[in-house]
């Protein structure tokens, strides 16, 4: 009992253009190793039903099937004798092993086809990453020339926006303006003197100086340790800047002093009653008075 299945047979086809099918293939690879070891001088190979079931498996209506179909494509021949429920068949070793190879060959070249297109798609990859490294390459060369046209921007800005700075040596070694006496030529025109800025504010030296100095105008001790606080928290400016003669901030400070205090009595003057203080019993009165005016209007009632 020798099962043999050959993987080869499964490319073969039968005269109805179909393939053979695992179990076709069984049977016909049992019937060709029988062929090659057990043959009779004849070349025939007696094979019966039962053993052929007890070998492959295949049942009678099943080997009947596959032995119709391998005689009609040739591959086969079969043939009645001996004892009963046994066949003598002979494989056609010829053309199954012919077919074999053309199914080879077809094999070998689908595979060299299959590796020609690999290989074709190998090469356009390799073209496709050379060009993209070559435009990688343009790209940065683009960019570095990008950089260095902005460098030289910015450096010609700032050359433009560059105001240089001359020395003093520079300024002492050079010579100075020719001008012309007068009378020769155009008049010589006098230039003008720019005034010279005070950088320091006007102070006293102290502040018994600006108190004193107050008092001195009229005004009091307390008028002149105002304006001294006034103006040393200040840093001594106004809002126009620096402040340029104390005495006469001074001077300004005193009257309006003066004014305030005339304005002050002339209001207590005019209404003399209003600012007075009021008494006990004129604050009574005035209480009593407004409750008064709240019951007559009814908007208060009384508790009883």
């Amino acid at each position: 009992m020798i099962i043999a299945f050959q993987t080869q047979l499964l490319s073969l086809k039968m005269a109805d253009d179909k393939p053979l099918g695992t179990e076709g293939v069984l049977l016909l690879s049992q019937l060709v190793w029988l062929q090659e070891n057990r043959p009779n001088s004849e070349g025939w190979v007696e094979y019966s039903i039962a053993e052929c079931e007890g070998d492959t498996g295949l049942t009678k209506f099943q080997q009947r099937g596959i032995r119709t179909r391998l005689e009609d494509s040739g591959h086969i021949i079969v043939k009645r004798g001996g004892e009963r429920g046994s066949l003598w068949i002979r494989v056609c070793l010829e053309a199954v092993r012919s077919q074999e190879t053309s199914h080879l060959n077809t094999a070998r070249s689908q595979e060299t086809e299959l590796l020609t297109v690999r290989s074709q798609e190998t090469s356009h990859l390799d073209t496709a990453r050379s060009q993209e490294t070559e435009l990688l390459t343009v790209r940065s060369q683009e960019t570095s020339h990008l950089e260095d046209s902005e460098v030289k921007k910015l450096h010609f800005q700032k050359s433009r926006n560059f105001t240089s700075i001359p020395s003093k040596k520079l300024i002492e070694s050079t010579p100075p303006i020719y001008t012309p006496p007068q009378g020769a030529g155009e008049p010589t025109p006098i230039p003008k003197k720019d005034p010279v800025p005070r950088t320091l504010a006007d102070t006293p030296n102290s502040e018994e100086e600006a108190v004193k100095f107050v008092q001195s105008l009229g005004g009091s001790l307390a008028d002149g340790e105002a304006f001294f606080t006034h103006f040393e928290a200040r840093g001594w400016r106004t809002k126009e800047g620096i402040l340029r003669d104390w005495k006469a901030a001074a001077r300004g400070w005193v009257n309006r002093a003066k004014r305030w205090e005339a304005e002050k009595q002339a209001q207590n003057k005019a209404s003399p009653a209003r600012n007075a203080p009021k008494t006990l019993e004129e604050s009574r009165e005035e209480t009593e008075a407004q409750i008064r005016r709240v019951m007559e209007a009814g908007k208060w009632k009384q508790r009883g």
